[in-house]
């Protein structure tokens, strides 16, 4: 379920997702679910028109008042935003049986570093994007994620000793450029 409101500069904008997992194993069924949603509030600070860009029922690009110019030119388009997102896949425990879903950190997994686990998470991300043109923009983001229980790091290549965290800081910047 997906919900998208434009007015004028304004969006706000939310999405709920749930997957199922389930299946047999020969000792029981089961039926796992994962959760997850976020909600966020977006303004472009120069003033476009998010509704400006929909068409036939998508989202289009934004296109800045004035593109950016090196010399005597516009700035494009800023937007600033705030997101809350939920992560829950609380279904899935260490506790199942194998097979079923279960919660565990194993060698061989994408992180091998993992030594306890987490299976629900809350994150606050604030960002800012620059439009400098219709198809180039360039992203910066904050994201605090906090973890429901404290997961446990194994130590690293360096002998460093195993660390636990409850959350985590990341700050991303990328580039996107549309051909």
């Amino acid at each position: 379920l997906e919900v998208a409101l434009a007015w004028g500069p304004v969006k706000l904008q939310s999405e709920l997702l749930r997957v199922n997992y389930s299946g047999a194993v020969p000792t029981q069924s089961y039926s796992r679910n994962l959760d997850s949603n976020y909600v966020e509030a977006l303004w472009l600070v120069t003033g476009e028109h998010y509704a400006d860009a929909y068409k036939a029922s998508a989202f289009g690009r934004i296109l800045p008042n004035s593109n950016f110019a090196m010399h005597g030119g516009g700035w494009g388009t800023f937007e600033v935003g705030l997101r809350l997102s939920h992560l829950d896949a609380s279904d899935f425990k260490a506790s199942n049986a194998a097979g079923t879903g279960v919660l565990a950190a194993q060698p061989g997994t994408p992180i091998p570093q993992l030594v306890t686990p987490t299976n629900m998470a809350t994150g606050t991300s604030v960002g800012v994007k620059w439009i400098m043109n219709p198809n180039t923009r360039i992203y910066l983001n904050y994201v605090l994620t906090r973890f429901d229980t404290d997961i446990t790091l194994k130590p690293n290549y360096n002998n460093q000793p195993s660390a636990t965290i409850s959350a985590e800081k990341a700050a991303t910047l990328r580039v996107g450029i549309d051909f």
